[in-house]
């Protein structure tokens, strides 16, 4: 069975980024990684 690569790799930059443009409200919030699988990664904001 050959390898899985990820398309796209979500770092904490990302992270913040994907969510500053879908909710401005939570711009530029502290993300810290949570857990990750073969498949998922996991990241904590905190709560508004």
């Amino acid at each position: 069975m050959p390898a899985w690569d990820p398309e796209v790799t979500v770092d904490a930059s990302l992270a913040r980024a994907l969510i500053a443009s879908q909710f401005p409200a939570l711009a530029d919030p502290p993300v810290h990684a949570f857990d990750a699988g073969w498949d998922m990664v996991r990241r904590t904001v905190p709560a508004g």
